[in-house]
């Protein structure tokens, strides 16, 4: 797990494909991110809808589809606020609907977290546990313990560098990770087609 955390410290980028269960919701999410901060993607949850991410060292952008700016924005299913379904919706790093984005630091925060406790010494817990491609890419399979004690299968590159390729628990929560740095380009959303989140008087999405 050393030479992986070593290599996944060095890119500049990566793309997660993701599935994550969370407070009674199924989470998901494509999402290709750089170290720059720059992202670009698409979250969802499951039923109820997708929304499209860029977010820069600073802004965050998302474009969510009529299901998800329902749930994200109080009183988002009412006919008239759902007429600014189709543009973006901006806020700095800092505000809740930011919140949205955090599968883009997962890209590039867990190729240097695996095999780590939350305060960043080695778990030691890790069993090498057979072999599997991942992509077309041959990798060394290595099972682990989460938090709660849940196994965790993670696949390692053996080929090229040893870049995590992907971690899964067998059942809902699943990352896959690939496009290793290659460059990440986030283009500002036209001006005519954001508005600002503050506009709807919260940026706290319902529950």
């Amino acid at each position: 797990m050393e030479k992986s955390r070593a290599a996944g410290a060095k890119l500049t980028s990566a793309k997660l494909v993701a599935k994550v269960a969370q407070e009674g919701s199924t989470l998901s999410a494509t999402v290709a991110a750089d170290s720059s901060g720059n992202c670009a993607g698409t979250v969802g949850i499951e039923g109820k809808g997708t929304a499209d991410v860029l977010r820069t060292a600073d802004k965050v952008w998302i474009k969510p589809d009529a299901d998800f700016f329902a749930t994200m924005i109080p009183n988002g299913d009412n006919p008239a606020v759902q007429k600014v379904v189709g543009k973006w919706l901006a806020s700095s790093k800092a505000d809740d609907i930011a919140n949205f984005a955090e599968f883009c630091d997962l890209a590039l925060t867990m190729q240097t977290k695996i095999g780590l406790n939350d305060d960043g010494t080695p778990d030691g817990g890790g069993t090498k546990n057979g072999t599997k491609k991942v992509d077309g890419i041959d990798a060394v399979l290595i099972t682990d313990k989460d938090e709660d004690g849940n196994l965790v299968q993670a696949a390692v590159a053996d080929e090229g560098e040893p870049y995590l390729l992907s971690v899964d628990d067998g059942k809902t929560n699943s990352m896959k990770f690939s496009d290793f740095d290659v460059p990440v380009q986030v283009t500002a959303p036209a001006a005519d087609q954001v508005i600002d989140l503050k506009s709807f008087g919260a940026t706290t999405a319902k529950g």
